[in-house]
């Protein structure tokens, strides 16, 4: 009994806004770090699971497809091996011969660390999966942790599946940028929403080294911002905080002007990683997105394109699904407007080359896909059941593809 005789209630919880996931309940602070990672780990087996049998269903695919070839001794020129499938020629150029007019499309962080690998006894395609995959892990764990936010755990864990059984989700897995810039993206915003001087300190050095892996990689920023922004609107945060906050936004601009320093002083042209898109016919427009989507549905209706009318379907498919979140998110709208620019730009950026390529795999980097994804497949059981079969077959597909039938 309180005080005077009275029974003391604890207010009930306000329910969520309609159509919105509620936010996750707070964790104890007591609990030890081997306590935490024990919850955390048996919280989010499920990921886990994903990743591991994903990734081995990448692994035992396009190891079997080289053995295949090798033992029907099929033409060395139409095939290439697992480890070297994709753009791993791209990024060994860079990391063997130095930046040239040509190569410097490919940003520098993973032939970096090539590189290193090689410096050190390690091969250049083993230190390049290592990276990718161990990556990937952090990634798409840190997805999952922080789709919980705005989506609901059971829709941020079955988000994070989809993702690593996604049609192009082999691109987790091979020499390439994915995996690199999803863990370094998710890391640097769990590490802002911390709130602390070095919690932010590291959430910038995190986003600068996404924009070193690839340029969607700066739009980061706009997620930092929002946070920051909400963080400020709480008044959470004191002064040294926010120094430290804009001190980490500073050094995505940084990286950028050091990498073009850097192409200065090498090549006589800072813009050349702008300008060697010219080899592949894609020159960024303002006029771009509407020249893209036309061309592709001419494709589509005048030549009965197969593959534009997948582009087509991704583009349109994840941008809906950006919108789908921004409309239903649950938590601070601050960051849920923030991942919603991330998403957005990451679109546009593509899409103002006028060209409709590859966008599903660029689809894989915009968290607010999946956690939509996620959502939806969280209220409709039939559709969850169709992703998890259909997913993994056409990933094995792909895998396969990426062996055979390529130049070697």
């Amino acid at each position: 009994m309180a005080h005077g005789g009275s029974t003391a209630r604890t207010p009930a919880p306000e329910p969520a806004p309609a159509g919105r996931a509620e936010l996750p309940a707070p964790r104890p602070e007591h609990a030890s770090l081997r306590e935490r990672a024990v919850e955390h780990v048996r919280e989010w087996s499920p990921v886990y699971l994903a990743f591991a049998l994903s990734r081995l269903l990448v692994l035992a695919v396009g190891l079997g497809a080289e053995v295949l070839q090798r033992v029907t001794n099929a033409d060395p020129a139409h095939w290439r091996p697992f480890a070297y499938a994709e753009t791993y020629p791209h990024y060994a150029d860079v990391a063997v011969h130095g930046y040239t007019v040509d190569n410097a499309v490919n940003f520098p962080l993973l032939p970096a660390i090539m590189a290193g690998g090689d410096a050190i006894g390690i091969p250049m395609w083993f230190a390049a999966l290592l990276a990718s995959n161990l990556a990937f892990l952090v990634g798409i764990v840190g997805l999952a942790v922080l789709g919980e936010r705005y989506v609901g755990p059971v829709a941020a864990r079955r988000g994070a599946i989809y993702l690593a059984i996604a049609p192009f989700a082999y691109w987790f897995s091979v020499t390439s940028t994915e995996g690199l810039m999803l863990g370094l993206v998710v890391g640097s915003a769990l590490l802002a929403l911390r709130a602390t001087p070095i919690s932010w300190l590291g959430a910038g050095v995190l986003a600068a080294l996404a924009t070193l892996t690839r340029p969607p990689g700066a739009f980061i920023g706009l997620v930092l911002l929002a946070i920051l922004v909400h963080q400020l609107h709480g008044r959470r945060i004191g002064a040294r905080t926010v120094a430290a906050a804009l001190a980490a936004g500073a050094m995505i601009p940084a990286a950028i002007v050091g990498l073009m320093a850097y192409l200065d002083h090498r090549l006589g042209d800072k813009l050349a990683f702008l300008h060697a898109q010219d080899d592949y016919n894609r020159h960024v427009t303002a006029d771009g997105p509407v020249r893209a989507i036309s061309s592709a549905v001419k494709l589509v209706v005048n030549e009965h394109s197969v593959g534009q009318a997948i582009e087509l379907v991704a583009t349109v498919g994840a941008a809906a699904l950006v919108v789908w979140f921004a409309a239903t998110a649950a938590g601070s709208r601050w960051e849920v407007r923030g991942w919603t620019l991330f998403g957005a730009a990451s679109l546009l950026l593509p899409l103002a080359t006028g060209v409709l390529w590859q966008m599903p795999r660029f689809a894989l980097l915009i968290p607010p896909v999946f956690w939509a994804l996620g959502r939806i497949g969280e209220t409709r059981p039939r559709l969850h059941v169709a992703i998890l079969v259909l997913f993994p077959l056409a990933l094995a597909v792909k895998v396969a593809t990426a062996v055979i039938g390529v130049e070697g």
